[in-house]
């Protein structure tokens, strides 16, 4: 299906080739979608930069024309080329935040208009559209309930359909409106129990509902008779160490760990690895999912050397050759505090000044100062929350930035005090990003970080890391690498009194013997000046000519 866009003041024509084209009516108009489409690379990215912006385009449909209403800044681009060919998958975002907005501006939850998302399922498959449905709310669906909750949500067109044109796949696309907490979905359900249209499998029947339900024990009492079988039964465990025994070559790895480390793995650990053999020992990959600390790494090793003596693969283990390296100690790099103070004097008005500050001042690593946030700020209660970290990763043949909700581990998510003078950088900063944002117009990138560039695209980790080497060696400064700036803050704590304890907090170090292991050379030499005090203190001439 050809596509084009065409703007008559600048001249510019567009054209492109679309296999997919998802539709939502409108009155007149036909409200873009989704859309999929191809062609020479410049002219899909110009095409996708212009559906983002709300441009509205022209597409011929079993040889009709068709205009397609594009809305500005509400879509999901994903785009891929070979070198020759490129392609784009447009899609319509949810509407999660304009509700809120409203809200703020006065209106009550029963005024303000629901807001819309899109669920896409293959066509005829009405349990795809159910789990699509199910993960865009957060009401308590099962599948039980399938029949009713989508057939009474057409009923009270709360879910209609779009029009799907597709040459490539048969697929279906629906409008799910959803009221302010769900309100709308909730009813639908609770309706549905109250008239016993549905009910919860193995419960006993109730004609009024929730009435009376006021907690989780009054819940279960009343309507969870089989729940804990039944959550038994859906979520089975692939090695129950309760009626099970660990194999022998779980047995044989966890001795030699504690032979040779010193410790064993704990039961549940070791009820892990156990269950990674099993899906190995099935010719399946496995993937542990855990909290850091949790020794995810230690789990997987464990049973993937106790799947190659189960299989036969290994004989002997050969880790019983290898020596145990002694550690190194690390003298970390670091800039005095007169260095640190001629740099930040040096960088002002340059890029890299606002990573430099918050590495030299707050001592925080690259990808922190990258995937710091505004709502991390909290500017009335003076504190910096360090909750996320972005790294960047090549994604279909595009450098992309990859947002990690979690820092690098849990000492690192940590909250600090917003100085006076980084409150007043950081609002300049908030002040000059909405005067870009109002020059830039529909050009601007919308993002939630703190650190980006005049168009609002956000600056990535491996950009400081090389922007900061080469302003060093331009303006003639020694040489150190970023994250010694971090170091460089921990030397200048140390210098001051600050206990190790301290320093680890305020650097976000997991343990306590990271923080020493790194800075242990200065601790000593802070101890040294202790030394002299003592030795002004404390008279030991008479000791000496005795000697």
């Amino acid at each position: 299906m050809p596509i084009s866009y065409y703007n008559p003041k600048q001249s510019i024509r567009l054209s492109a080739y679309a296999d997919t084209i998802v539709l939502e009516p409108d009155g007149r108009e036909q409200r873009l979608r989704a859309i999929r489409f191809g062609g020479y690379p410049e002219m899909v990215r110009a095409m996708s930069d212009a559906i983002y912006a709300g441009a509205t385009l022209e597409a011929e449909i079993a040889g009709e024309t068709v205009l397609l209403a594009c809305e500005p800044k509400k879509y999901e681009r994903h785009l891929s080329h070979d070198g020759i060919y490129a392609e784009a998958t447009i899609l319509s975002l949810d509407e999660e935040d304009s509700a809120q907005e409203q809200e703020q501006d006065g209106q009550t939850a029963a005024e303000l208009p629901p807001r819309k998302c899109v669920l896409f399922c293959p066509a005829g498959d009405r349990r795809a559209l159910f789990e699509a449905l199910d993960r865009k709310t957060s009401v308590p669906l099962i599948p039980e309930f399938q029949d009713y909750v989508l057939d009474e949500l057409q009923r009270r067109r709360f879910l209609k359909p779009l029009r799907v044109i597709s040459i490539r796949e048969r697929l279906e696309a629906w409008l799910l409106l959803c009221k302010k907490d769900d309100a709308n979905i909730v009813k639908v359900l609770e309706d549905g129990l109250k008239s016993g249209t549905i009910c919860i499998p193995g419960t006993v029947q109730n004609p009024r509902g929730f009435d009376g339900v006021h907690s989780v024990t009054s819940y279960l009492s009343a309507f969870g008779v089989t729940v804990a079988e039944r959550i038994r039964n859906q979520f089975r465990p692939l090695f129950d160490p309760a009626a099970e025994q660990l194999s022998p070559e779980i047995l044989r790895i966890n001795d030699y760990i504690r032979a040779h480390a010193g410790y064993s793995l704990y039961p549940a650990q070791l009820a892990v690895a156990e269950s990674v053999k099993r899906k190995l020992s099935e010719g399946k990959s496995a993937f542990i999912v855990a909290e850091c600390g949790s020794g995810k790494t230690k789990i997987g090793a464990a049973a993937l050397a106790a799947h190659a003596l189960k299989m036969d693969f290994i004989r002997v283990n050969p880790m019983n050759r290898v020596k145990k390296p002694k550690p190194i100690q690390h003298n970390a790099n670091f800039y005095s505090a007169e260095e640190a103070e001629k740099l930040i004097a040096a960088v002002h008005g340059d890029t890299i000044e606002f990573p430099v500050m918050m590495a030299a001042y707050y001592g925080l690593r690259r990808s922190e100062i990258a995937g710091l946030r505004w709502r991390a700020i909290d500017f009335k209660s003076n504190r910096i929350t360090i909750e996320r970290t972005v790294t960047q990763a090549i994604v279909d043949g595009e450098r992309k930035i990859i947002a990690k909700d979690r820092a690098k581990n849990k000492s690192s998510c940590r909250s600090l005090p917003l100085m006076p003078q980084f409150k007043k950088i950081l609002l300049q900063m908030k002040q000059q990003q909405e005067t870009n944002r109002k020059l830039c117009g529909n050009c601007y990138h919308e993002s939630e970080y703190v650190y980006v560039n005049p168009l609002g695209v956000p600056y990535t980790p491996d950009f400081i890391t090389d922007h900061f080497r080469k302003y060093l060696k331009k303006a003639g400064f020694r040489k150190i690498t970023f994250h010694e700036l971090r170091h460089s803050c921990a030397s200048m704590l140390l210098k001051q009194g600050v206990g190790m304890k301290d320093i680890q907090a305020w650097l976000g170090h997991s343990t306590y013997n990271t923080t020493a292991n790194l800075y242990a050379h200065l601790d000593s030499e802070s101890k040294v000046s202790v030394g002299t005090v003592m030795e002004n203190l404390l008279d030991l001439s008479s000791a000496l000519e005795s000697a």
